[in-house]
């Protein structure tokens, strides 16, 4: 299985914001598709900071 896990969870993120966007018809599940494509792609990137709690 070649699958690499990123996408995976690229696709399940993307899914579900396009879900929850679906009430607005076609644009807000192809915005909700985007914005989750970006979230993951910002976080992947590395242009998050690590926060520490402990």
């Amino acid at each position: 299985m070649g699958t690499e896990p990123m996408a995976i969870a690229s696709y399940a993120l993307s899914g579900m914001l396009a879900g929850i966007f679906s009430k607005l018809g076609k644009v807000g599940v192809i915005v909700g598709f985007i914005l989750g494509n970006g979230i993951l792609a910002y976080v992947t990137t590395g242009s998050t900071r690590n926060i520490n709690i402990l």
